[in-house]
């Protein structure tokens, strides 16, 4: 692989920023989109077969997509702050947190906002 390489760090960085308004979500999501590039980018925390940080900027590269605010960094971080060694119930606990936030509701919030719209319908 010659993508560039992407740390746990560099990724809670960039979610602490969007979380603290440093930046908005066209930023991260821009970034986001620029670095992941599937078979490319390479992951330092892969265990076996498995890696947060790819299921997390894969998440990213999908932010409008995927209705993410910056209230929802705690959820990423928290996957990305557990040992390699324990992805699976870091993976599990990740889908369950995402699975309680009222994407319906989300939905009808976002509906005039132009980065989230043409998903909100």
């Amino acid at each position: 692989m010659n993508g560039k390489l992407v740390t746990r760090l560099d990724l809670v960085r960039k979610l602490e920023a969007w979380h603290q308004g440093e930046l908005t979500s066209v930023e991260l999501w821009h970034w986001a989109e620029n670095i992941y590039v599937p078979g490319s980018t390479e992951f330092e925390d892969w265990e076996e077969d498995y890696s947060a940080s790819n299921e997390i900027l894969a998440y990213l590269d999908n932010l409008p997509m995927n209705l993410m605010l910056p209230e929802d960094a705690p959820i990423h971080i928290k996957f990305l702050c557990t040992p390699p060694s324990h992805f699976g119930t870091a993976f599990h606990a990740w889908q369950k947190a995402l699975d309680a936030i009222d994407f319906e509701k989300r939905r009808n919030e976002l509906t005039g906002h132009e980065l989230y719209a043409p998903f909100c319908k």
